[in-house]
């Protein structure tokens, strides 16, 4: 009963976020986020239910968590060596999102900058000695993200008298920190060094991407996402982007094995997308793209 509640809890959160990103608020797409995730968080627990007779068994949670690491990491070292290959010798600069670890390095990363890593362990596999990562940055930890930390930490220290907080209390106070509006982008950016030719972004980019400083700098840009904003089709055909490595809509999520093939590992999850083969790409998936205004 109560996961069916969240369900359709989630389903309108999704609803109300979507109506927002179509009013240009880029909050909207982080709302949209993580209902997404959290359906795909019940989906597979109502399908574990079934096939367990009622119960999860730790050792597929663990299973399923380290699989979703390896997935990570794949959509990572895919991108690393394409970008290797087509632009051998660039100097690149990687943006993440602020990680919980940035504000308590006692708590493990979680969410999008767990997230985050594992991506960027793959992508250093994949650039190999080919690429030279420059530096990565971040936008810095907000005086919000540091005093709802406190109260998470507060309010359960009230409630239970213990001051263990479960990772996933902190991430739910967070919200969407992962999620960069324009003006973090655009400061982030802006520490890109002058000898830089590439950006590698490995969070969501900014629902206006008209907006955006980057596109001043005539870099290769490229990168890892879950959401879609309306106008990136756009932004890839004319060549602002140079590679992009998106979820797939037909992912699975559910299956247990983990194939050892890379790259029948990546396209279990992902698609690549690239100037070059955007069409084909629109064409398999019909409902990828959102239509922009």
């Amino acid at each position: 009963m109560w996961t069916t509640l969240i369900m359709l809890a989630a389903g309108a959160g999704a609803i109300a976020g979507l109506i927002k990103m179509k009013q240009g608020e880029d909050w909207g797409k982080g709302v949209v986020i993580a209902c997404a995730i959290l359906a795909i968080l019940l989906a597979a627990y109502n399908t574990n239910k079934r096939m367990n007779g009622g119960k999860i068994s730790q050792k597929d949670i663990a299973r399923r968590q380290a699989n979703n690491a390896a997935y990570q990491e794949v959509s990572g070292e895919k991108l690393g060596l394409e970008l290797a290959r087509k632009f051998p010798g660039a100097k690149a600069v990687v943006i993440r999102p602020t990680e919980i670890t940035d504000i308590d390095p006692a708590i493990p990363a979680l969410g999008y900058g767990e997230e985050a890593a594992r991506r960027l362990a793959g992508l250093k596999r994949g650039f190999s000695d080919v690429i030279e990562i420059l530096t990565v940055v971040h936008p810095p930890v907000t005086d919000d993200m540091r005093a709802n930390m406190e109260y998470v930490k507060q309010n359960y220290k009230d409630q239970t008298g213990g001051e263990d907080v479960p990772p996933e209390d902190y991430l739910m106070s967070l919200g969407n920190y992962g999620v960069l509006d324009v003006d973090e982008f655009n400061a982030a950016t802006s520490a890109i060094p002058s000898d830089a030719t590439m950006v590698v972004v490995l969070s969501d980019f900014p629902y206006e991407l008209e907006k955006l400083d980057l596109w001043k700098k005539k870099l290769t840009v490229a990168g890892i996402i879950t959401a879609i904003p309306p106008k990136m089709p756009a932004a890839i055909e004319a060549g602002y982007i140079s590679a992009l490595v998106i979820t797939s809509p037909k992912a699975d999520y559910l299956s247990l094995d983990l194939p050892e093939n890379m790259e029948e590992r990546f396209n279990r999850r992902f698609l690549f997308i690239t100037p070059e083969n955007l069409k084909a790409v629109a064409e398999a998936n019909e409902k990828l793209f959102p239509k922009a205004k």
